[in-house]
């Protein structure tokens, strides 16, 4: 899992809460069934584009044929100049690592460290290789390449700006805006390939928002809804169900954009080996003899005033007392 928040001043992004999703993300993760040894997280000035390539090198490395594979990225997307000539708006969807500026500039800056759709579809085609056709890989995309604009006090991820000359945007100035929908596979004609599927915050058009919790928590709104589809304790989900759960979830807290999702829906998410959380929590803090922290909060459905029962550790049919929420933190 990939995040970048605070981009260098120098490079003119807007900052975002993205170090926040992989918080909530990682949670959500070990509650269904993946081991926290399995999960790397590279966030901020660790996620260059050296970093993040040679992390997923990392990645694709500890794979064995059959496993279950998710990749996440929360930080800024932006365009670029296709240079292969293989899009039909002349442009190229990129996700944003922590040392690539926003502005071209001829000559000294040109989009040199941004990570395109089509290096993206190399590096996943790999890993599908990798996993075989008994594996599958889950891509979700918490950033935007189209714009970007603040709601309120809640940032969007991306950008307007296009890494590009001007001569080279006249020349496609009548094509840009043609793509309909985010794409990260191309036509390919190799078998046993693991299934792919990718989700996107947004529509090719859209701004992607963050969103805030009651609690002034601020989150991408993707990272969110999955986080909490995920947290959603429903085993054995279709794809195309847990993509439901989230565009439930985004009507909710991001009216203005709807997610997008790429593959073959109508297989078991993460092949069927989710695994469904325990209907009890345990204590990670005493605070006094009076209160205690649990590793739980909005996502599994507490809120303040919701009431626990307390169980002795040992054998959890043995009631000892109730008790509720005081506070809700992150």
């Amino acid at each position: 899992m990939i995040g970048v928040g605070n981009y260098p001043q120098s490079g003119n992004w807007a900052s975002l809460c993205s170090t926040n999703d992989l918080k909530l993300l990682n949670i959500a993760l070990i509650n269904v069934g993946f081991e926290s040894r399995n999960i790397e997280i590279l966030k901020e000035d660790s996620a260059t584009k050296k970093g993040i390539l040679d992390a997923i090198q990392r990645f694709e490395n500890r794979l064995n044929t059959g496993d279950i594979a998710y990749f996440h990225f929360s930080g800024h997307g932006q365009q670029k100049a296709d240079l292969e000539g293989d899009e039909i708006d002349g442009l190229d969807e990129c996700i944003v690592p922590f040392d690539s500026p926003k502005n071209f500039v001829f000559g000294i800056y040109e989009g040199e460290n941004l990570i395109t759709d089509d290096e993206l579809n190399t590096i996943f085609l790999k890993i599908r290789k990798k996993l075989g056709e008994k594996g599958q890989i889950i891509i979700s995309l918490d950033a935007c390449h189209s714009g970007t604009g603040i709601r309120g006090n809640i940032q969007a991820r991306g950008s307007t700006t296009i890494m590009a000359s001007e001569e080279y945007l006249n020349k496609i100035a009548s094509k840009v805006n043609q793509k309909e929908y985010n794409k990260i596979q191309k036509s390919i004609e190799i078998t046993e390939l693991a299934p792919m599927v990718a989700i996107f915050g947004s529509a090719q058009h859209q701004l992607n928002y963050e969103m805030c919790t009651p609690n002034g928590e601020h989150y991408g709104s993707l990272s969110y809804a999955i986080s909490k589809g995920l947290n959603s304790n429903k085993p054995a989900l279709s794809i195309r169900n847990f993509f439901d759960l989230i565009k439930i979830e985004m009507n909710t807290i991001a009216p203005l954009q709807q997610p997008q999702i790429e593959g073959e829906q109508d297989r078991a998410l993460f092949n069927g080996k989710l695994t469904t959380k325990t209907n009890y929590f345990l204590p990670i803090q005493m605070v006094s003899e009076s209160e205690v922290n649990i590793n739980a909060g909005m996502l599994q459905g507490i809120f303040e005033n919701t009431e626990f029962q307390l169980f002795e550790s040992y054998y959890l049919e043995k009631k000892r007392c109730q008790t509720y929420c005081k506070w809700i933190g992150s």
